[in-house]
């Protein structure tokens, strides 16, 4: 069982991964953002060197994908865990380094978004 839980993660991961690298779309949305996410991908892939910098995107990120969720019950973003989040950011970010952080979390959130078994069984 131990086994099936872990090759199924790894599928999961690699599949999001590969979803980063495909969801970019040339022009970005126009949204109003606040805080660190109108910053270019670029700087996000750079501050790996900068705790105190990724620390800060990665809470943006977070919180990012906590409004999601409080926004829409039907539809939620559950990730097999944090690092899987961060991980979809690091491949959109390497194939998108001009691209703003939230239009990243944006497309994250779109192929991350799940229905809750409940509004499934409607």
């Amino acid at each position: 069982m131990r086994l099936l839980k872990a090759s199924l993660r790894v599928i999961m991961v690699c599949l999001l991964l590969t979803a980063a690298r495909l969801a970019h779309s040339a022009t970005p949305p126009q949204v109003t953002t606040v805080g660190a996410g109108s910053d270019e991908c670029r700087k996000w892939t750079q501050a790996i060197k900068e705790p105190a910098a990724r620390y800060q995107y990665r809470q943006w990120i977070f919180g990012f994908v906590s409004g999601y969720n409080w926004r829409d019950a039907s539809k939620q973003i559950v990730p097999p865990d944090s690092s899987a989040l961060l991980l979809w950011v690091d491949e959109f970010c390497r194939a998108n380094p001009d691209a703003p952080l939230y239009v990243a979390a944006g497309n994250l959130a779109r192929s991350m978004a799940k229905e809750p078994s409940s509004a499934k069984r409607r």
